[in-house]
């Protein structure tokens, strides 16, 4: 049984689920477009495109000004990204997952790498060595009845969510997402031991 942690921060994520919006790269075609899509297709159509272009550079100003000391985890983060999005795992394939220190760095002020949340209850599972289920390339987003479009992901067999310190225990057994630069392809599986 999970207990409750009372040294469990606000920005801790609660679960991977909440965060599947900031996850996803697109909506596959056939679903409906999101409330936000249609607002800014509106606001172009009424401002025109020089204005909107301009309303997007003044809004992008102050959003960058605003994150500029997560400025450096940023650029970092962009070019291990850019170096690991290359690496595909296969079903089947062993990976070591990478130490708690090795992953934080990667992570930023939500604990989340490219929407990807690191939980708490993931941490155990650091420096062991795992069998890769599949990669995730689609899913549906129950909230809002959605498939969505994701790379980078991979599920782990065997490694299922059974709640958290916040909620309590949970009976769903969803498979925690893992980002590919938080795991390691081991090469010659017969020198490893799971």
């Amino acid at each position: 049984m999970i207990q409750r942690d009372p040294s469990y921060k606000v920005l801790q994520p609660d679960c991977q689920l909440t965060n599947i919006q900031k996850l996803e790269h697109k909506v596959i075609p056939g679903t409906y477009q999101k409330l936000s899509f249609r607002i800014k297709l509106r606001l172009k159509r009424i401002l025109g495109l020089e204005r909107w272009r301009k309303l997007k550079k003044i809004i992008g100003y102050f959003l960058i000004s605003s994150h500029r000391k997560n400025k450096k985890n940023i650029i970092t983060q962009s070019q291990n990204i850019a170096h690991n999005e290359s690496i595909i795992f296969k079903p089947g394939d062993l990976v070591r997952i990478k130490s708690k220190e090795e992953i934080e760095q990667t992570l930023d002020a939500w604990r989340s790498l490219k929407g990807c949340a690191f939980m708490k209850e993931m941490e155990k599972y650091c420096n062991t060595v795992q069998r890769v289920l599949k990669p995730v390339e689609r899913f549906t987003d129950e909230r809002d009845f959605k498939i969505k479009s994701v790379s980078g992901l991979v599920l782990l067999e065997g490694l299922m969510c059974e709640g958290t310190a916040t909620f309590g225990r949970c009976d769903r057994s969803c498979f925690y997402f893992w980002r590919v630069e938080w795991l390691e392809k081991i090469e010659n599986p017969s020198e490893k031991n799971l």
